[in-house]
């Protein structure tokens, strides 16, 4: 039986969890869906999305219910350090801030593989540091 890998998403917000909102009930969806890093993680029977952050709590919260994460957080770093995730799914414009976990990503799959395939596209190496590559890059 393949592993189930424990996901976590960073930004509760457009990418991270609410496009899917834009294009849903349009006749071409199915090409788009799942579009959000938390409808991808959810629609993938191989991540369990355990925990959802964002820096305001009613956000955190709403989202934690809408895709059935166990919990949420305010604090990014918390997270990490509780969750101990697999799979971290950094749902914000850009990134400043370092991130240390034990695993690191790294794409093996062409740029045009599916979301939903990602978690079958990645190494999973064991590291102190997570390396977070630009989105267009992952």
């Amino acid at each position: 039986m393949p592993r189930t890998y424990k996901a976590c998403l960073i930004g509760c917000g457009r990418m991270g969890a609410t496009i899917d909102d834009e294009v849903e009930g349009r006749d071409d969806s199915f090409i788009w869906q799942p579009f959000s890093h938390a409808a991808a993680a959810v629609a993938c029977e191989r991540t369990d999305l355990v925990a959802v952050s964002d820096v305001f709590a009613e956000k955190a919260e709403a989202i934690r219910k809408r895709y059935g994460a166990e919990r949420a957080y305010t604090d990014y770093q918390e997270m990490i350090e509780k969750e101990k995730p697999d799979i971290i799914h950094w749902g914000i414009i850009f990134s400043v801030f370092p991130i240390t976990v034990g695993a690191v990503l790294r794409r093996k799959a062409p740029r045009n593989a599916t979301r939903a395939s990602g978690v079958d596209s990645c190494d999973l190496h064991s590291n102190r540091t997570l390396k977070l590559d630009n989105a267009s890059d992952f």
